[in-house]
């Protein structure tokens, strides 16, 4: 089933969110000190908010288009549903084919219509 557009903002927003805060704690409390680098936390705060942003609207594209593929995917109708319009369709085939010019058995020949027939009967 396809997420509906909203559901896959609030869930990119979700999971970059999360990874924000852990790039945020990361970068602060074990990059930084590793590699004796020491940027002020406003600075830490833009460079991963612009990272953040970045990577809310890339897993928002990934997401649609992957719902788009596997959307069109899923069959329109499902399998008893085709088996039963294919019954269907044999049954009415099947009366039309065994009822064509016999409508007119059961009347008087004087009374019958031939024209309609050759018209809508013998088509």
């Amino acid at each position: 089933m396809s997420q509906k557009p909203i559901t896959s903002i609030i869930e990119s927003i979700c999971n970059v969110g999360s990874g924000f805060i852990i790039a945020l704690l990361t970068w602060r409390f074990i990059i930084g000190p590793l590699y004796d680098i020491e940027p002020s936390m406003s600075r830490t705060l833009s460079v991963t908010s612009i990272f953040t942003s970045i990577s809310i609207v890339r897993g928002f594209i990934w997401r649609r288009l992957f719902n788009r593929e596997e959307a069109s995917n899923q069959p329109m109708y499902s399998q008893n549903h085709v088996n039963e319009l294919n019954a269907t369709i044999a049954s009415l085939r099947y009366k039309v084919d065994t009822t064509k010019g016999m409508w007119a058995f059961d009347r008087d020949l004087k009374d019958v219509d031939f024209k309609w027939i050759r018209r809508n009967a013998l088509n």
